[in-house]
């Protein structure tokens, strides 16, 4: 279930590039509201989201570094298909 937790939190992120709250995001996934910050710091250390503190709350977004390599491995399968 964890897996399938931070796809979620990955899947609602890609679509609010904006960023959301931990609380926004755990009533998306449908989860408590405490047990979100786990798999999104989870997800930071992976360099898979990114935080901005905006006075005392904290959004959280997709990294664009992430966004970018998933984006070139998509690419890059495309085109080997046309190669082979």
């Amino acid at each position: 279930m964890p897996r399938n937790i931070k796809e979620k939190i990955l899947t609602i992120l890609k679509e609010n590039p904006k960023g959301l709250t931990t609380i926004k995001i755990a009533n998306l996934v449908g989860v408590h509201r405490n047990t979100i910050p786990r798999y999104l710091y989870e997800l930071k250390g992976e360099e898979r989201v990114q935080i901005r503190e905006i006075g005392s709350a904290k959004l959280f977004y997709l990294n664009e570094k992430f966004v970018k390599k998933v984006r070139d491995r998509g690419v890059i399968r495309k085109l080997r298909g046309l190669m082979s």
